[in-house]
């Protein structure tokens, strides 16, 4: 049964008196009102409460929070994925370049209200893909510190609210409905304004913003979020004001009259912490804008406001405004953050730096192209080479843009579909990267063939550590070694009391398994995936063979059936071994293609792969297929699925 409006009043009151979450916290309105304007049918608002949250929980319990301006989903991402908490979302960014208009703007709200939560919206959009992508890639799901937690709180910009306290109610819903964590809401008259770096600014009275900030707060408590309400002055360097009616202003109008009819006032850090006093009680962070990046200036106006509200949270904007180096050396500019938490400026951000970083680096590359052709792009190519070791995996944008997640979506559908995407890729054929688990990324591969002569030796490596992990030295083995359009699968579990390191050793007097008598051919091209499969992300997606699973040259020739597949020619190398030099026998790569089929292979399944009947051990060692030198580490069952995932029955 439904609670009635009474019921639900008061245990929101209880809330209100019993949270820290909202200690401090003034309202003008009353809970029986905020329930009134919530409806019978109250929407859920996920990412936004998730944001709040998380923003709150960090504000409290790390030094500062740090973000970059971002200018859309894909640098967002980035953001997330270099190690950022939170993101920034400027006005001025989205005057400039990301607006509904679809114009170039000044930062003086001359662009549609709803473009700011639209932008909330895509960045939330980008950061929840991303989280797929990587969930979708992981063994079991992701926990805590299993990579970046993708959605990153996003602090927005409602400029001066585009309007009275209904415009400024209105586009907080709209904030909250996008997603956005915290919002905040400059002094300025919103049919005026004007960044906090430009001249001709006016200010509203005192209590008339406080009228804005109680418009926020109340759409938030009626939406049932609690997004985090930040209060901005820029009254250091405003010199008008609309009206001097509130006393709490009176002190700094001069009495003169401008042209436009608003009154002169004096800027300075006066009437920045009168304005900050009055506005701590209805906000939950308190942003001053400033000039320069002054420490004193900071500190000054942090003394202030604490010796008041010792607990009430800063906000420092580290603008591209300043010219940093013209201001500090470099020993001030490197503790100058630091020194900001210290005074309680818990959230820094740079509110520009999506648009400096984009049109830099865009001009840098052009500048080159236009003089040295491909020259230039190649080291553009080279570089986000050399950050992936960092994380950085966009160098691959179709995984990056989330065409394997589709692959996923189509084969769960479809699980015979000949049409997934990243199988057949020239992404996938050469963007391969030769990375084992725990070896790190041991370097680029040059394609296909140079991976195959990294793989042995790295994979030696590998098993030698998971031999050492099990007690076993230098003797380990690694069972099983599948690349996966990216995704490495490093092993696969036995059906339980089958001895594993048994099927590895060239017993020819052995009884044949009849699990043996297969063996899956190279560039399988569908698959589903095993639940006894481990998947991680990994760059390659082409792994050679190793010795043991060498096909018969003549067998493997005859069932190729693929006249164009000329995929691997006679007697081209097929990867590289450890311990022993010799001769590779001529080979061929048969190319699979009969959707549906199905193989059982010691306990996982796979459909829609071509199978090759595989020699006895002992027919194998007739023909002198082994040379009698073992290497410490054998890799039996290496098998390329490209494009595919093993799945569960």
């Amino acid at each position: 049964m439904m609670e009635t409006i009474s019921q639900q009043a008061a245990n929101l009151r209880h809330e209100w008196e019993t949270d820290p979450r909202w200690a401090g916290i003034e309202r003008t309105y009353s809970a029986e009102d905020v329930i009134r304007l919530r409806g019978s049918v109250a929407p859920e608002h996920t990412l936004a409460r998730r944001g709040a949250n998380r923003l709150w929980q960090l504000l409290h319990s790390q030094d500062a929070v740090r973000a970059l301006g971002a200018l859309s989903g894909n640098q967002a991402v980035q953001m997330v994925k270099a190690g950022l908490q939170a993101i920034y979302l400027s006005g001025w960014q989205v005057a400039a370049d990301a607006n509904l208009a679809g114009q170039i703007y000044p930062d003086q709200s001359l662009y549609p209200v709803n473009s700011v939560p639209e932008i909330v919206r895509r960045i939330n959009n980008a950061l929840l893909r991303a989280d797929q992508i990587a969930w979708s890639e992981s063994p079991d799901g992701l926990g805590d510190g299993d990579g970046p937690h993708w959605l990153a709180p996003i602090v927005a910009d409602a400029e001066a609210g585009f309007g009275g306290v209904l415009n400024a109610f209105e586009l907080m819903k709209s904030m909250i409905d996008a997603g956005a964590a915290g919002v905040h809401w400059e002094d300025q008259l919103s049919s005026e304004k004007k960044c906090g770096h430009l001249g001709g600014k006016v200010l509203i009275p005192t209590g008339q913003h406080i009228n804005t900030l109680t418009a926020a707060r109340l759409a938030a408590d009626v939406s049932g979020v609690p997004t985090l309400v930040i209060a901005r002055t820029d009254a250091h360097a405003a010199t008008l004001l609309t009206a001097d009616i509130d006393e709490r202003d009176t002190p700094f109008v001069t009495g003169e009259r401008t042209a436009d009819g608003f009154y002169r006032v004096r800027s300075g850090m006066a009437p920045c912490v009168a304005r900050g006093l009055a506005y701590a009680p209805y906000s939950d962070l308190l942003w001053m804008e400033t000039s320069t990046p002054d420490l004193q200036e900071a500190r000054e106006f942090a003394e202030a406001i604490k010796a008041v509200y010792p607990d009430q949270v800063l906000a420092y904007n580290c603008s591209p405004s300043f010219n940093w180096r013209a201001h500090l050396d470099e020993a001030t500019i490197a503790k100058f953050q630091k020194e900001l938490a210290a005074m309680g400026y818990r959230f820094q951000f740079i509110t520009l730096a999506g648009y400096h970083a984009l049109n830099h680096s865009i001009f840098e590359l052009a500048h080159g192209y236009a003089r040295e052709d491909m020259s230039a792009y190649v080291r553009l190519q080279q570089a986000e080479f050399a950050a992936e070791p960092l994380g950085y995996t966009a160098t691959r944008h179709q995984r990056e843009a989330g065409t394997g997640y589709f692959d996923l979506v189509t084969q769960a559908i479809k699980p015979a579909a000949e049409t997934t995407a990243l199988a057949g890729s020239t992404e996938s054929a050469q963007f391969a990267s030769a990375r084992l688990p725990g070896l790190g990324v041991t370097g680029p591969a040059d394609g296909l063939g140079g991976l195959g002569q990294q793989l042995p030796g790295a994979a030696a490596r590998a098993g030698q550590q998971a031999g050492a992990a099990r007690g076993g030295g230098d003797a380990g083995r690694l069972e099983r070694l599948v690349v996966v359009a990216g995704v490495l699968v490093d092993q696969v579990a036995l059906p339980p009391g089958r001895d594993e390191q048994r099927h590895d050793q060239d017993d020819p007097g052995r009884a044949e398994d009849p699990a043996d008598a297969h063996r899956l051919e190279p560039r399988a091209e569908r698959v589903r995936p095993h639940r006894d499969v481990v998947h991680r992300p990994r760059h390659a997606d082409r792994v050679q063979h190793g010795p043991r699973d060498q096909p018969d040259p003549g067998q493997a020739g005859r069932q190729r059936g693929d006249p164009g597949d000329d995929d691997q020619q006679p007697g081209q190398q097929r990867g590289a071994r450890e311990g022993a030099e010799r001769q590779q026998q001529p080979g061929g790569v048969q190319q699979a293609s009969a959707a549906g089929r199905k193989c059982r292979r010691r306990g996982a399944r796979y459909r829609g792969m071509k199978l090759v009947e595989r020699p006895s051990a002992a027919e194998e060692h007739r023909r002198g297929q082994h040379d009698g030198q073992r290497d410490s580490v054998e890799m039996p069952h290496v098998c390329l699925l490209s494009g595919a995932h093993a799945a569960a029955k």
